[in-house]
C-alpha cells in the first residue's frame, strides 16, 4: 500500500481493508470525495473477481456505503 501514501496523505483516496482473524481478505481503494470504488484486490494483488463470494460481498458493501461503482465495475468485473 506504499504506492497509495501520497494519495492518502492528501486525502484523495481511502484504503479499506477487510480482515478475518488477522488475515487480509480484501483491500479496497475509494476515491475521496467522489466516493467511487477505484479498485479492490485480494491478497497477492489478485483481482476480486477471482473469488465470486468476495466480489459479491464487496459490491454489497459498496451499495450499503452508497459508493459509486462505475470505476469499480470496469476494474474488477
Amino acid at each position: 500500500m506504499a504506492t497509495y501514501q501520497g494519495k492518502v496523505e492528501k486525502h484523495n483516496t481511502a484504503i479499506v481493508g477487510f480482515f478475518v482473524k488477522g488475515k487480509p481478505l480484501v483491500c479496497i481503494e475509494v476515491s475521496v470525495p467522489e466516493g467511487a470504488v477505484m479498485q479492490a484486490k485480494l491478497p497477492c494483488n489478485k483481482q476480486v473477481k477471482e473469488s465470486p463470494a468476495l466480489l459479491q460481498a464487496v459490491k454489497a458493501w459498496a451499495v450499503r456505503k452508497r459508493l459509486i461503482e462505475f470505476e469499480f465495475t470496469l476494474l474488477i468485473s
